[in-house]
């Protein structure tokens, strides 16, 4: 790679970083984005077949409006470049009507006057009936929901991003950010440099490091998640058209799955709930005990799926104290935005993410209230 300078820089070559790089490509720009790895690697947060788009957000009202965006532009991607990128399904979210599951999808359909059904216990399991749900459960149904095929969605970001003037340089692990009078020096470690004016950093799990190298202290931290697919089916039908996306706020933690959209089969995971690490682990395989706490899940709330999981991918949350995504400059470098911490839930909203950086790099008005993401 030798020495360049790019106009505007990003690091990650991840869903982040690409959603970033077609944004800023589309305005005129003509960022230079190195990914540490190869496109479409499995060591980070941008792998494993398939993710949950979902508009009632629990997490908080705040988020509505961004995946509205997003829900739209992964739909106008879809139509223009005729890939599979989002399949409709409904979701439904059970768990007790006080718990922080179906209270914040309840308080982000009131604000938002967003369509839900409400459905007690016996009326769900009658809706869906391969649930075994207790009888101070509930459900919240919402039909604005969707499974995002990930490889897909990466690649056509990729793809657009290059087409409106981005170019992406694989294999280069930086190793320093030097701060220079002029925007930032880019060491790699293959003794290349870049020189850029503007640079964002939008490395997922490494971010904490990278900041730390400028003397910035992140509290962030990375979760190793295992994501598991099952294809032993002896009761019940989980195709899309009889079984939706769910999460269950059950007493032994929050669970996902979505129905069997390929050959892969159901996809069952935990959200959260394993050891909080600072630094990217070295294991990225999945291990005999990683599914059994899934398992255990599944013969209590889903019995019709049973045996052991055929296939388990890792991938890495980076986690912020309040699990609400980091986007904002640096508190010392404005020309240097950080965009990370997206802890489990990010990856649907990765157009307005990339939107929402543009004009910040732009210096726009925000089009979304950006209070909830400040660096803290």
């Amino acid at each position: 790679m030798g020495k360049q300078v790019a106009e505007i820089a990003v690091v990650g070559g991840g869903i982040m970083g690409s959603a970033i790089a077609w944004q800023l490509a589309q305005a005129g720009l003509r960022p230079v984005v190195f990914e540490q790895y190869t496109s479409g690697h499995q060591m980070g947060s941008s792998h494993g077949a398939s993710r949950v788009i979902r508009t009632a957000y629990f997490e908080h009202p705040t988020y509505v409006p961004m995946v509205q965006h997003a829900f739209q532009q992964w739909e106008r991607l879809q139509q223009e470049t005729g890939q599979l990128l989002l399949t409709h399904s409904p979701c439904i979210n059970i768990g007790q009507s006080d718990g922080a599951l179906v209270a914040g999808v309840m308080a982000s359909a009131k604000q938002h006057q967003l369509a839900i059904e409400q459905l007690a216990a016996p009326d769900l399991m009658q809706r869906f009936p391969q649930f075994h749900i207790p009888d101070d459960f509930c459900g919240v149904l919402e039909h604005r929901a969707g499974i995002l095929h990930v490889e897909n969605c990466l690649n056509v970001l990729q793809a657009k991003a290059t087409q409106a003037g981005a170019t992406f340089v694989e294999n280069a692990v930086l190793k320093q950010i030097l701060p220079t009078d002029n925007g930032f020096e880019l060491h790699f470690q293959d003794g290349s440099t870049c020189i850029s004016p503007q640079l964002v950093v939008c490395a997922g799990a490494w971010l904490r490091g990278l900041m730390r190298q400028l003397g910035s202290s992140l509290p962030l931290t990375v979760m190793r998640q295992t994501m598991h697919w099952f294809l032993d089916f002896p009761l019940g039908n989980y195709q899309p058209d009889q079984f939706p996306i769910f999460l269950v706020d059950s007493p032994q933690g929050i669970y996902y799955g979505m129905p069997m959209i390929d050959e892969l089969g159901v996809k069952v995971a935990q959200h959260y709930g394993a050891p909080e690490l600072l630094a990217p682990p070295d294991d990225r395989h999945g291990m005999p005990d990683d599914a059994s706490t899934t398992i255990n899940f599944l013969q209590q709330w889903l019995p019709g799926i049973s045996g052991k999981p055929h296939l388990s991918k890792v991938c890495l949350y980076t986690l912020t104290p309040d699990r609400h995504f980091l986007i904002d400059h640096h508190p010392d470098w404005p020309n240097l935005i950080v965009a990370g911490g997206f802890s489990g839930h990010g990856f649907k909203f990765a157009p307005t993410i990339g939107k929402m950086v543009l004009e910040m790099v732009q210096h726009r008005s925000p089009t979304w209230d950006r209070d909830l993401f400040c660096w803290r």
